[in-house]
């Protein structure tokens, strides 16, 4: 009997040739002042970057403001024509964006005030609980930890423990929903050097669970 073959033996790349024209059809159209392209633009990744902007400053309202001025930004660069079409996608070139407003805004608030990242409050968006359960969760897989618990505090408290590299590879990862190759992308790094940061990070995080679980 012959043997049926993988129908998408490489299913991040196929689902990525599947998305990329619907976005840069849309880009197009937003470059155009289409405003209502521009409205599924925003639809389609709001969520996403404010995840990802939280993990970082911490603050909601600062997170929504944030938010805006990336799209403030996709927008002028659409109407400049400044999109890359050998981008790998447009997630990568948003987010790319958007890390620039976060490098921006802390060199901002470095001018006024100097107050370290784990200072500032973590509110809570739905009132879950402000610690992590290790009991509950050992032996779980990391990347399970982090996804069932993105809105945890004690999950944000663990990333502050990583180096910043490995910080930024998995918000990315678990709260931007990028893949590896779009991280490497918005970070401008070789994909290896993504996977083997996401590696050491989920590493580290064993090792912080076990512990304390102790």
């Amino acid at each position: 009997m012959a043997q049926t073959s993988n129908p998408d033996p490489h299913p991040e790349q196929n689902h990525q040739a599947d998305d990329a024209p619907d976005d840069l059809a849309i880009l197009k159209q937003v470059s155009a002042n289409d405003l209502e392209a521009f409205g599924h633009l925003v639809d389609r990744y709001t969520d996403r970057l404010h995840r990802y902007l939280l993990t970082s400053v911490r603050d909601h309202n600062t997170a929504e403001d944030l938010t805006q001025e990336v799209f403030v930004r996709v927008y002028r660069s659409a109407q400049r024509g400044t999109f890359d079409e050998q981008s790998p996608d447009m997630a990568s070139w948003i987010f790319k964006i958007a890390s620039n407003c976060l490098a921006d805004h802390y060199r901002d608030r470095a001018r006024h005030r100097a107050q370290p990242a784990s200072d500032l409050a973590v509110p809570s968006t739905d009132g879950a609980k402000t610690a992590l359960d290790f009991q509950a969760v050992a032996g779980r897989d990391p990347v399970e930890i982090a996804i069932r618990s993105e809105e945890d505090e004690a999950v944000r408290r663990l990333l502050d423990r990583l180096p910043a590299s490995q910080q930024e590879v998995v918000r990315l990862k678990v709260y931007g929903g990028l893949k590896f190759r779009e991280i490497a992308a918005v970070l401008d790094c070789p994909l290896a050097t993504v996977k083997s940061r996401m590696r050491y990070a989920l590493s580290r995080v064993e090792q912080i669970i076990a512990r304390e679980k102790r």
